[in-house]
C-alpha cells in the first residue's frame, strides 16, 4: 500500500468514526457501506499486522488471530500482537507513527511543531515565550489556518532539507514552529526536547513535557 493511500484511508476512518459508522478496507478499497457485523463477516478484508498484509476471506478468523474486539471506544489487541512503524521513512515529507486530526490556528508546513492554544487549537510553538509552549504535535502536511490537518504525536518524520546530527532536538526560540539542535540559552527562553535524530533527515518525534526555563 502506498503511503499516500494509507494517509487517505486514515482520513476516511477518522471521519467515519466521528459519524459513529464502521469503515473497512475491502478488496483493497475502503468500503463505508458495512454497518452490521453480519455484513462485515460476509466480506473479504485485508488487515495489516506486524508481519505485513493479512488477507482473509473470513473476517472473524482474522480478528480472532489479531484482535479481541473492536468497540466504539477502542481497538483491543490479543497478546503478542503489536503495531510496528518503520523508522526508515523512505520519502521526503512523510511521517509514520501515531497521528491526530487537529484544527490549526496558525498555518503549518511539514515538520513544524505546535502547542495547544487557549481555545484548544494548534499554534506554532516558540521557545522564546512560555505561553507558546510546550510543543506536543508535528505537522505532517501543509495545514492552512482554521483548517483541520494531520499532526504526528509520536513517530518518525523525514524532511530532506534537515541536516541533523546525533544528539537531541529542541523547539526553536528564534523561528516559530521550527526545531533546532541548538539548546536555547538566553534568560527566559524555554528548553524542551522534542525528539532525537535517527538519520540526518529523519527525526524520532517524541516530545518531552518537561520544559525548563533558562
Amino acid at each position: 500500500m502506498r503511503r499516500e493511500d494509507a494517509k487517505e484511508i486514515h482520513r476516511f476512518i477518522i471521519d467515519t468514526v466521528k459519524k459513529e459508522k464502521f469503515a473497512f478496507v475491502t478488496d483493497g478499497k475502503l468500503d463505508l457501506s458495512s454497518s452490521t457485523v453480519g455484513q462485515l463477516l460476509a466480506r473479504k478484508v485485508i488487515i495489516v499486522d506486524t508481519g505485513g498484509m493479512y488477507n482473509s476471506n473470513n473476517v472473524e478468523d482474522a480478528l480472532q488471530e489479531m484482535v479481541t474486539v473492536i468497540e466504539t471506544n477502542g481497538l483491543y489487541f490479543n497478546d503478542g500482537v503489536s503495531i510496528k512503524f518503520e523508522e526508515d521513512v523512505g520519502t521526503d515529507h512523510t511521517a509514520a507513527g501515531i497521528l491526530i486530526s487537529k484544527q490549526a490556528k496558525d498555518t503549518f508546513v511539514f515538520g513544524e511543531v505546535g502547542y495547544v492554544t487557549s481555545d484548544f487549537k494548534l499554534g506554532k510553538a516558540d521557545a522564546n515565550y512560555n505561553i507558546t509552549m510546550p510543543a506536543c504535535y508535528m505537522a505532517t502536511e501543509t495545514i492552512a489556518s482554521g483548517t483541520i490537518g494531520l499532526f504526528l504525536i509520536d513517530g518518525f518524520a523525514r524532511d530532506n532539507s534537515w541536516t541533523l546530527t546525533s544528539g537531541v532536538v529542541y523547539v526553536s526560540p528564534t523561528i516559530s514552529g521550527a526545531i533546532t539542535q541548538t539548546k536555547p540559552s538566553v534568560a527566559g527562553q524555554q528548553v524542551q526536547v522534542v525528539g532525537i535524530p535517527i538519520a540526518s533527515n529523519i527525526i524520532h518525534f517524541r516530545p518531552s513535557f518537561n520544559v525548563e526555563v533558562v
